[in-house]
């Protein structure tokens, strides 16, 4: 389940990579894992500095969550959609998100609207489609 980001974090990638197995001998001490640090701003494509929720899309991509939109990225560079840039998508304050075993992304924004990414294209659900009052959480059942 995805709640509601109570602060602002910022995008960092941080990977160990695992150290080689067999390369210290019994009783010896094994090698530190070595790190790598990615940090991402607005100068590489992200629409602000401050990130709501962050999540990784089964095709690969990285899903950053905004108040000025949606960015994915590629591992080189964001793409980001917005309300001016992308119909369907009713506000660019979005606050969380969550993949579906079917592949569709679902974000919840800031006024707690339910808005679907599927196939390209951003689908609002709201009373005209059942829902009746505004979406606080995200997530998915087992069945």
């Amino acid at each position: 389940m995805i709640g509601v980001a109570t602060r602002a974090i910022s995008v960092t990638l941080t990977i160990a990579a695992a150290p080689v197995i067999g390369t210290a001998q019994p009783g010896e001490p094994r090698p530190s894992p070595t790190f790598v640090h990615e940090s991402w701003t607005v100068r590489d494509g992200l629409p602000v500095n401050s990130v709501n929720a962050v999540l990784q899309s089964r095709d690969g991509y990285i899903w950053v969550a905004t108040f000025d939109g949606l960015a994915r990225f590629d591992g080189v560079r964001f793409t980001v959609f917005n309300s001016a840039t992308s119909p369907g998508l009713p506000s660019n304050r979005i606050v969380s998100l969550q993949e579906t075993r079917d592949g569709h992304l679902w974000l919840r924004t800031e006024d707690n609207q339910l808005v679907r990414f599927a196939g390209g294209r951003f689908t609002a659900f709201g009373r005209e489609r059942g829902i009746a009052a505004g979406v606080t959480a995200l997530f998915e059942d087992t069945s």
